[in-house]
């Protein structure tokens, strides 16, 4: 009797370490329109609420879609963060 191994067992391994990647990709990436700087409320309209957005939580948000104030937004401890990006010369 021949011996056959798979990789039925890494698999399972990989689907725990990457669970959820049916998800959205990170950074979420949205073309609302915001204020400059966007607010808590409009951070809360795009992603959901912060307390319930994972720790590491990554988005991008392109202003109206303008390409021109652009901000990467972070979630620590339930709180909305950005950091306003600067075009690249």
């Amino acid at each position: 009797m021949s011996s056959r191994r798979t990789n039925s067992g890494l698999i399972t391994i990989l689907q725990g370490h990457f669970k959820g990647l049916d998800d959205p990709p990170y950074p979420r990436y949205s073309n609302a329109n915001v204020s400059n700087p966007p607010t808590d409320a409009e951070l809360d309209t795009i992603y959901g609420d912060a307390a319930n957005a994972p720790h590491g939580f990554l988005g991008v948000v392109n202003d109206n879609g303008a390409d021109t104030n652009v901000y990467l937004v972070m979630k620590i401890d339930g709180v909305w963060f950005y950091w306003a990006a600067t075009v690249a010369v």
